[in-house]
């Protein structure tokens, strides 16, 4: 595996990507969510630094809504009709609609509303296209044990060049101590992205989202929101972060929980063999794929996961993709990644990871996997490597593509 050696001996990633063509890279600001505060005050920090991006964001709000939802009159109608549903049912908790209402204080005179907020947390839901990927590694917390560990490595892809400015890292936090941390956008409050670490001897997870699509309109989600009052994905992931202790238990929640939408919900824990791939209608879990564990083989396992917005046993899109760039070429992704697995894993099998030097090329072969062509592509957001056996106090190895010229 041909790497460029662009990542410094504590293993951070500076300048630009090991790929085949270099792209500027920057790291996400980091921020302390105090979920001791009242809701309505959390975000302040967050909010203020952020405010000048908003014009930009709202002209792509209404440029994605027109795409969602038809031009002019229709789409604003729309749009209307479903803030005022969002808003009104069981579908947004009280804490979270209180910390929409705290930042809309603030971002109102700026000209994004607590309506306007409401529908572009909602619709973060249905638009992120991703690849997650699950891999066994060295536990880089414990080098001289040689225990191994699950590594959750992911890219966010989005039509939407302002999320770079608003690509944060928080540190979600209570009575002073880290509950856990998320990649996430400012005035989102949901999480796509995420890890929990392990608290009192309970082993920690990762989290990340991946976007599903199996029909062709938002309307069957609004009927859902309507008839059952179904949680909104990344609010639903946040909740688990904030809640479940363990791997298994995030697992049953994320495979039972009613949800808005279809989607794709890759799982990591720290143990070998804990790491999945669930594939979720809204109602139901359809189908699940695992990790090989302690080396053994049994159907639905596998010695790495890759994820990207198709179906794991489906090898073309389907129709309803049309002339989506990031559902059509989903398969090219997957393909790739899953080449730069099995060389990682090669790698693995002949390496010393007592040697310090070993331990960065193997972060480097997980960084190629991510920043390689197509699986980073002129859509991508960010790029993340999650290990949820660490020290919560080390921030998320993250690197914001820092360009619109791919």
């Amino acid at each position: 595996m041909e790497i460029r050696n662009n990542i410094n001996e504590n293993d951070e990633l500076i300048g630009y990507s090991p790929c085949s063509t270099y792209v500027p890279i920057r790291k996400p600001k980091t921020f302390i969510i105090n979920l001791d505060d009242p809701p309505q005050t959390r975000w302040n920090e967050v909010v203020q630094q952020h405010l000048q991006f908003i014009p930009a964001l709202i002209a792509d709000l209404r440029r994605q809504q027109e795409e969602e939802l038809g031009p002019g009159i229709i789409s604003n109608s729309i749009a209307w009709i479903f803030k005022k549903v969002l808003v009104g049912t069981g579908c947004l908790s009280e804490e979270v609609l209180n910390e929409l209402k705290g930042i809309a204080t603030l971002t109102e005179s700026h000209g994004l509303d607590f309506n306007t907020l409401v529908l572009l947390n909602f619709g973060y839901d249905f638009t992120a296209r991703c690849t997650s990927a699950v891999i066994e590694g060295p536990s880089y917390s414990n080098l001289e044990s040689r225990k191994k560990t699950i590594y959750l490595l992911r890219n966010l892809d989005w039509e939407s060049k302002p999320l770079r400015q608003l690509t944060i890292e928080v540190n979600f936090q209570r009575q002073g101590k880290t509950v856990f941390r998320a990649i996430t956008f400012a005035f989102f409050i949901g999480i796509l992205t995420g890890v929990k670490f392990p608290t009192d001897g309970n082993g920690g997870f990762s989290i990340s989202l991946n976007y599903r699509k199996i029909s062709d309109s938002l309307f069957g989600a609004f009927g859902r929101v309507i008839d059952s009052k179904a949680s909104k994905v990344s609010t639903c992931i946040r909740e688990v972060l904030e809640t479940c202790i363990t791997y298994e238990q995030a697992v049953d929640v994320l495979a039972t929980k009613l949800l808005v939408a279809p989607c794709y919900l890759i799982v990591a824990g720290i143990e070998e063999g804990q790491g999945c791939i669930i594939t979720r209608n809204p109602g139901t879990e359809e189908n699940r794929i695992s990790l090989l564990p302690n080396d053994s083989f049994h159907i639905g396992s596998y010695r790495y996961l890759v994820q990207t917005n198709i179906d794991h046993w489906r090898e073309t899109p389907l129709p309803i993709a049309h002339d989506d760039e990031l559902l059509m070429d989903a398969n090219e992704r997957r393909k790739a990644a899953a080449q730069s697995c099995d060389l990682l894993e090669q790698f693995a099998k002949n390496a010393n990871f007592t040697k310090k030097t070993e331990i960065a090329n193997w972060f480097q072969g997980c960084w190629e996997i991510l920043l390689q062509r197509p699986v980073l592509n002129r859509h991508t957001i960010f790029s993340s490597i999650l290990i949820a056996d660490e020290n919560p106090q080390n921030p998320i190895r993250t690197c914001v593509i820092n360009t619109n010229q791919l």
